[in-house]
């Protein structure tokens, strides 16, 4: 009878090994995938190296100088991008990465609906758009903002081609 139990015992403790071993195989299957998916466009490696590389000592003003100097020579790389969906992709190296998606996905968008549906906790968003205005300017694209219907109601934000 022991000998059954002990038999019993040591099939199920193979059994729950072996359902831990699928699941890490699962597991990490699903990271690795992640991981691929996740990967940041080819531009980013020469727009981000500027980040936390220079020493305290250059001093603030001076460093930030270097810094804005390199992402604009980087930016300017990537050159005119004609399709909003390329430039979606080559932008997601930015903080404000969010602001132009959704303005992308959704012409027309205000600054309450950033808010309130998107979950997008900025005190004035039309700070944001006019901060983005200075990259997007140098690849050929801005953020404007149209009525979208009584004259007291908030404007929508789209983003547009600049002409050439």
């Amino acid at each position: 009878m022991f000998a059954e139990l002990d038999e019993m015992f040591t099939k199920e403790i193979a059994r729950e090994e072996k359902l831990r071993q699928q699941e890490q195989k699962q597991a990490d299957r699903q990271r690795k995938l992640l991981h691929k998916i996740c990967k940041p466009a080819p531009g980013v490696g020469l727009i981000t190296p500027f980040w936390e590389t220079w020493a305290r000592k250059t001093g603030q003003y001076n460093r930030r100088s270097l810094e804005r100097a390199e992402r604009n020579r980087a930016i300017a790389k990537l050159g005119p991008i004609n399709h909003l969906a390329h430039l979606v992709s080559a932008l997601e190296w930015h903080p404000h990465h969010a602001h132009i998606l959704i303005v992308a996905t959704d012409p027309g968008v205000t600054c309450e609906e950033l808010t309130d549906f998107y979950d997008l906790d900025y005190s004035n968003h039309r700070m944001v758009f006019r901060r983005l205005n200075t990259v997007l300017k140098q690849v050929g694209w801005r953020f404007a903002s149209y009525p979208r219907g009584a004259p007291n109601e908030p404007w929508g934000w789209e983003l547009e081609k600049i002409p050439e």
